[in-house]
């Protein structure tokens, strides 16, 4: 018996039917910036994408309540547009849903680097 496969339902993992993981995005061409409580918005610079971008090459899925959604990205890329909720460290495909599969960077400093825009 298999037990590896046995557990294999407690896996989280992106939920890409919803919207692809931001670094299988092809040709991002924007990203805007919605800070939700202010309505505040910021288009990052190239050198600002990278840095989101490298924030979502490691980390890890988890299954979270929902949290207070603090911003919303828009990603502009060659299909058209993506967005994304983003709760603390922890970026969503998201908003409505109570309970569901978040990545959350395995680098430090997500939250401080959002929040240095505002």
């Amino acid at each position: 018996m298999n037990f590896g496969n046995m557990f294999s339902f407690s896996r989280v993992k992106w939920q890409d039917e919803i919207v692809p993981f931001p670094t299988e995005l092809k040709n991002i061409q924007l990203i805007k910036l919605l800070h939700m409580q202010t309505n505040k918005c910021v288009e990052l610079t190239k050198k600002d994408i990278d840095k989101f971008l490298l924030f979502m090459q490691t980390g890890a899925c988890n299954k979270v309540l929902k949290g207070m959604t603090r911003y919303k990205v828009n990603i502009e890329h060659e299909n058209g547009v993506s967005d994304y909720y983003i709760d603390g460290e922890s970026v969503r495909p998201e908003k409505s849903d109570l309970v569901q599969a978040v990545f959350t960077p395995k680098a430090r400093g997500f939250e401080v680097f959002l929040h240095s825009f505002f």
